[in-house]
């Protein structure tokens, strides 16, 4: 109508007609850019509207044919380039929430599941998210091949679905790492969780191969209308990490737990600082023959002068470094001091030897065999007075790489015992493999053996077991008299405890050894000071 009051195609703005077919073009797709372009091009310019509405002029043929064909054509690729281009951005908006090779939502699909129901379902529903990490799939890779061990979570997902109790979704984390929501209206989620476990006891298949899944779980539970989606996965995490550390199949979140795990992260982080600015201290327990009552050795203890916490035990701090590679630090920072007390002592005449802990981690240090030849070196004390010693722990994880670090540690002459005996699982096969020159009895057998029939056989049969093997043993946890006293007549020959003295300073221990006190004296003075 516009084209015929204006007088006619000749007059009129034809390029301008462009406009709804591109627009159609893009709102309606191919079809609809071809749609638009014909009406156009047939009906508005097509042959029945004049070139001249005055003269009433025909278009010429070629004119209104040319003009239906290129409007045709950009209608029809403005339609085409459109629809791919949506194509692309539904594909890449899916591939933003879905994992490329199993096809699983992601975490960003959860976060947005999450958010949604911490904001619209509040008091509707009672939901935990349930961690759930593959633990040998890394082994299922090697055996069986990287397309298989992809697909891995995809079968653990298939057979989990419609059985959690939820809505079914299980969500991809990491290559390990699965999620799903499940409802605890109907039953508590521990119920749940062992109901999956039952599931996963069987081989799920694998692209036709069965394979058994090692799967562990944590699971928190959602608190509606409080905690963001990011806060509710981080926590899921921890239950899961805490249920690793503890070699349990499920943990549930609890607030204690992340509390530790935030202690932990920032005393980790301040350790570095207290190596370099001498906030370690180095504590020693005396170690006592128990023939003579004299002092025979002494354990290097470290401790932490925290400036804010205080005084730190080693149980508050050592067994979090021995899980990061700050363990090397804290071992090299151990013998500089240990050895340097050492050699301080011997020139004075006091030849007191030091026993020193060695870590898992330790053992596969490559660095700890020269660093301690460099430290003996330096500060001449006589390998035979230091001692290393190893937990049954230390050895089992990897048996054969403890055994090569030991016979170098042993080629510089330093003794090796065998710490915490009888509290952990070391065969008798790796006992006599080692190369140990003592063993130290663990006290939770030695406490309370003098007033139990069994416990004292099995420390008897351990004395025993070293007598034959020849070697020496020290027996830990003494705090009365009556424990020397059944230790002597088994013929123990070492003993260490709070019955002779606590971990006392360098100059104590020291002092104790130049007056040449007997071990009621040592416990005497090391407990008033």
């Amino acid at each position: 109508m516009l084209v015929f009051l204006t007088g006619g195609t000749s007059h009129s703005y034809l390029h301008l007609i462009y406009i709804p077919i591109v627009l159609a073009a893009v709102s309606f797709g191919l079809e609809g850019g071809i749609i638009a372009a014909l009406f156009a091009g047939l009906v508005v310019l097509g042959p029945l509207m004049p070139l001249n509405v005055a003269t009433g002029e025909p278009q010429p043929t070629t004119s209104w044919v040319f003009r239906v064909v290129l409007m045709t054509l950009v209608g029809g690729f403005t339609g085409l380039l459109v629809g791919r281009l949506r194509k692309r951005l539904r594909r890449m908006r899916w591939n933003l929430y879905h994992h490329p090779v199993t096809r699983l939502p992601t975490r960003l699909s959860l976060e947005k599941r999450l958010s949604r129901g911490l904001h619209h379902d509040a008091g509707q529903r009672k939901q935990a998210l349930v961690m759930i990490a593959v633990n040998n799939i890394e082994t299922v890779s090697n055996i069986l091949g990287s397309r298989k061990a992809d697909s891995l979570p995809a079968a653990v997902a298939q057979a989990i679905t419609g059985r959690a109790g939820g809505s079914g979704s299980v969500y991809q984390l990491h290559t390990n790492k699965l999620a799903v929501l499940v409802s605890e209206n109907r039953q508590p989620i521990h119920v749940t969780v062992r109901r999956v476990m039952e599931l996963l006891s069987e081989p799920v298949d694998v692209e036709g191969v069965p394979v058994f899944v090692d799967t562990v779980f944590g699971s928190v539970s959602v608190a509606l209308g409080e905690s963001s989606p990011e806060e509710l996965i981080r926590k899921a995490n921890i239950a899961l990490e805490k249920a690793r550390a503890q070699g349990r199949r499920h943990v549930q979140y609890a607030r204690t737990s992340d509390d530790t795990d935030s202690d932990k992260l920032h005393l980790l982080s301040e350790f570095p600082r207290a190596v370099r600015k001498n906030e370690l201290r180095l504590y020693f327990q005396p170690k006592i023959d128990l023939q003579s009552g004299q002092i025979a050795g002494a354990e290097a203890l470290v401790r932490w002068q925290h400036p804010r916490r205080g005084f730190l035990s080693p149980g508050a701090f050592v067994p979090w470094v021995e899980e990061t590679a700050l363990m090397q630090s804290l071992t090299n920072w151990v013998v500089d001091e240990a050895l340097r007390h050492a050699g301080r002592w011997h020139e004075a005449g006091h030849p007191i030897g030091v026993a020193i802990n060695i870590s898992a981690r330790d053992l596969s240090d490559e660095g700890l065999v020269e660093h301690l030849r460099q430290c003996l070196a330096e500060t001449n004390v006589d390998p035979a007075a230091v001692e290393l010693e190893i937990t049954e722990s230390a050895v089992t994880k990897d048996p054969k790489a403890a055994l090569r670090t030991l016979a170098k540690l042993k080629s510089l002459g330093v003794m090796i015992s065998m710490d915490d005996f009888g509290d952990g699982y070391t065969s008798l096969s790796q006992l006599s493999s080692l190369p140990l020159d003592r063993l130290k009895i663990d006290q939770s057998i030695i406490r309370g053996a003098h007033d139990e029939p069994r416990r004292r056989k099995i420390v008897a049969a351990i004395l025993s077991l070293a007598d034959e093997l020849d070697l020496p043993c020290v027996a830990e946890g003494i705090e009365d008299q009556a424990t020397e006293d059944m230790l002597k007549a088994l013929g123990c020959r070492y003993g260490q405890g709070f019955y002779y003295s606590k971990p006392v300073t360098p100059a104590q221990l020291l002092y104790q050894h130049k007056g040449g006190t007997s071990h009621r004296e040592v416990g005497a003075r090391a407990h008033t000071r």
